[in-house]
């Protein structure tokens, strides 16, 4: 599964096959209201994430992994959220598009 939603929830790669390392998906359209592509390599602990808003969207994005670093287009688009370390609050207005860079912690 590339992302699963609901209105208040995105999680991004839920449940990615082992198998699927590295791949991309463009313009899923999630419950949330937003519009969403990514591209990753989970060798290198890298995703890289475009949100695309729809409608007005608030909702927490929760990734695959615990997160080593993170970069956003709009930083005052996202915000630490009550579920914790995995998870970001994301705030867009209708047609706003965000990109982020994401840097997993990979165990070795």
């Amino acid at each position: 599964m590339l992302c699963s939603s609901d209105p208040d929830m995105l999680r991004l790669l839920p449940a990615l096959p082992s198998k699927w390392n590295a791949g991309d998906f463009h313009d899923i359209l999630t419950r949330t209201g937003a519009r969403v592509s990514a591209e990753w390599d989970m060798e290198k602990g890298r995703i890289e994430l475009t949100l695309t808003a729809e409608r007005d969207a608030h909702f927490d994005l929760k990734f695959p992994g615990k997160i080593s670093n993170l970069e956003c287009s709009h930083p005052k688009s996202l915000s630490d959220s009550d579920y914790g370390d995995l998870y970001r609050t994301v705030n867009l207005k209708k047609g706003e598009q965000i990109h982020l860079q994401i840097g997993l912690k990979i165990n070795q």
